[in-house]
């Protein structure tokens, strides 16, 4: 079924749909767009109904990976921006003293 899908595929497919025919090794490779692209392209598979159960479970835990991995890149956007801000602050206080 995924094999005749595989090569069902159609040329004007978006690169996150011909992606995620693809296994991604390593998740910690790809930027918070590709992952979160990666994630929906899983989602998307899974909630077709059209996979195997073993296939299904496979998908689930990449999505699992992938959903961790934006996660902590919005913790650690979040954390910058924190820093810039308190920094920002501190010099405004600097300069208003």
């Amino acid at each position: 079924m995924l094999k005749n899908t595989i090569s069902g595929m159609s040329s004007k497919q978006t690169p996150a749909k011909k992606m995620s025919n693809k296994t991604v090794k390593n998740h910690e490779e790809l930027d918070f767009e590709a992952a979160m692209l990666e994630l929906e392209s899983l989602v998307s598979s899974m909630e077709s109904g059209d996979l195997p159960l073993e296939l299904s479970l496979k998908k689930f835990e990449q999505g699992i990976k992938l959903s961790r991995r934006c996660q902590k890149a919005l913790n650690d956007a979040e954390q910058r921006v924190k820093i810039l801000l308190d920094e920002q602050e501190q010099e405004f206080q600097e300069s208003v003293d």
